[in-house]
């Protein structure tokens, strides 16, 4: 049964909003809002996966913004 590739997916109801965290519930709603098709068609799972944490670090920003005050990484002391 392959179910990743199923236009159907049923996501099962919760009353509670801490069910709703739940993978069960939480994974059918985070794929049906996945924007790559071209990812969610792949059938081998190693090229599934290469192309998702490729999407992923593609989705980050170059730029760090640290909203720390006086952050040692960012601020490091005087050395002497």
């Amino acid at each position: 049964m392959n179910l990743r590739n199923n236009d159907v997916i049923d996501v099962p109801y919760s009353r509670l909003v801490s069910l709703e965290r739940l993978p069960l519930t939480c994974f059918p709603k985070l794929w049906f809002e996945f924007t790559d098709e071209n990812i969610k068609i792949l059938h081998n799972i190693s090229m599934f996966n290469k192309e998702l944490k490729e999407f992923s670090l593609n989705q980050l920003s170059d730029v760090m913004i640290c909203d720390i005050l006086l952050c040692l990484l960012c601020h490091p002391p005087d050395r002497l």
